[in-house]
């Protein structure tokens, strides 16, 4: 009667070991998956923060260039 029960208990705990093996690997490529995403949301911002910063240096050179010929045109129009 003991051994039976051993038994059962040993196979209950052989059967709990696999639900946690096969949760545990679950549980890992599910944080690979959520790895995988922030790295591509971060890689993401980087490229639209670095697309805003080449449109701001791009108008700021627009800007220089408008003042430049604003000075060159009041320039012109003085004589």
């Amino acid at each position: 009667m003991a051994a039976e029960e051993a038994a059962k208990a040993a196979a209950a705990t052989a059967e709990a070991a696999r639900s946690a093996l096969e949760a545990m690997t679950l549980a890992e490529a599910t944080a690979s998956k959520s790895a995988e995403a922030a790295k591509v949301t971060a890689l993401a911002t980087t490229a639209d923060f670095d697309d805003a910063s080449a449109d701001t240096d791009l108008a700021e050179v627009a800007e220089r260039a408008a003042h430049r010929a604003y000075r060159n045109a009041t320039e012109r129009a003085k004589g």
